[in-house]
């Protein structure tokens, strides 16, 4: 894991959030697919084309590639961040033999979640947690 260098809310994401009012609330997945479309493309930008957790090179235009917007504390249980741009980050996942998403990183870590058992994504935080040397 070599972290997500998070920037603040991108703009349009942050004008949908700003519409909330005692008649709607911001909810995911987003309902309007300019903010889905923006924030998948920062959260791309902003992680180097890689997975948060695993590194591995996304190719979100690569016929049998998933990826998701991952929820780093699960909407489950801390429903206040399921539109908090800095609990947003993109996770991979490639397609198993029936097309469904094959069982890797944010599909594993599904709705688990121990603050003690995990590390932030977000840089610095994981770079402090792990030492890379070149092989």
């Amino acid at each position: 894991m070599k972290g997500s260098r998070k920037g603040p809310t991108p703009p349009q994401m942050q004008a949908w959030l700003d519409l909330e009012s005692d008649e709607w609330k911001p909810a995911y997945p987003f309902d309007c697919v300019a903010v889905t479309n923006e924030v998948r493309e920062t959260l791309l930008r902003e992680q180097r084309g890689l997975c948060v957790y695993c590194g591995r090179r996304l190719k979100l235009d690569k016929p049998g590639s998933t990826y998701h917007i991952e929820h780093f504390r699960p909407q489950s249980d801390f429903k206040e961040l399921s539109c908090d741009y800095t609990n947003l980050f993109l996770s991979c996942g490639l397609k198993d033999g029936a097309g469904k998403p094959s069982p890797t990183c944010g599909n594993v870590k599904g709705n688990w979640f121990e603050d003690a058992c995990h590390i932030p994504p977000d840089y610095p935080n994981c770079v402090l947690r792990f030492r890379f040397r070149p092989c």
